[in-house]
């Protein structure tokens, strides 16, 4: 088995804190935890992927989530 990187051993440690159920982790009222942010597996300060729309005003940046938004 591979070692996992330290920002999946936090997802691990997460999964392990709440029983293994990713909706919980996601659920997660422990917003003081200094794993909070990382508790998806991914960095919080990821930057946004982009992409671009039309407009009649030309073209604009769309910012697309990278699933860390709440809401």
């Amino acid at each position: 088995m591979a070692i996992p990187t330290p920002i999946k051993s936090i997802r691990l440690k997460c999964l392990d804190c709440v029983c293994g159920s990713p909706k919980e982790v996601e659920l997660c009222p422990v917003t003081g935890c200094p794993l909070y942010l990382y508790r998806f597996g991914k960095r919080p300060t990821t930057p946004r992927k982009r992409s671009f729309i039309k407009s009649d005003e030309g073209i604009a940046p769309i910012f697309l989530g990278n699933g860390n938004e709440d809401g």
